[in-house]
């Protein structure tokens, strides 16, 4: 299984890093030389966020409520760093209030108090009777 960004992004590096990965997930045996590589089985896509991403609509949700709290933590410790200031938890900044929201978002989709969102686009079929 591997991840990558979302295809259709407003950001060009976004949409360049996507295919990037896509491509070296599926081709990385011709680039290993002499490594025994089976690709990955599934490849699922993740969305950026609002303002980012365009025409995402997932198919496939992951419950992160036991985990939240660090996914938190480990965002707002980015975000300092970006911003040469020093990690505060209890002064959450703009992407982690957006993070959250819409995590709170996919959460009431699937039925969880925070969850991410992916697009694995492999139809399956589905006993519902």
């Amino acid at each position: 299984m591997a991840f990558a960004l979302w295809k259709d992004d407003h950001h060009n590096d976004h949409v360049v890093a996507s295919e990037l990965s896509r491509v070296a997930v599926r081709n990385a045996g011709q680039m290993l030389d002499g490594v025994d590589y089976k690709p990955p089985g599934r490849l699922y896509f993740y969305d950026n966020g609002p303002r980012h991403t365009i025409g995402f609509t997932p198919d496939t949700f992951v419950d992160v409520s036991d985990t939240w709290t660090e996914a938190q933590d480990w965002l707002g410790a980015l975000m300092a760093l970006v911003r040469n200031q020093p990690y505060d938890r209890t002064k959450p900044d703009g992407a982690m209030q957006a993070k959250e929201t819409l995590a709170r978002y996919r959460g009431s989709s699937c039925g969880a108090k925070y969850a991410e969102a992916l697009w694995l686009g492999l139809p399956r079929t589905a006993e519902i009777l």
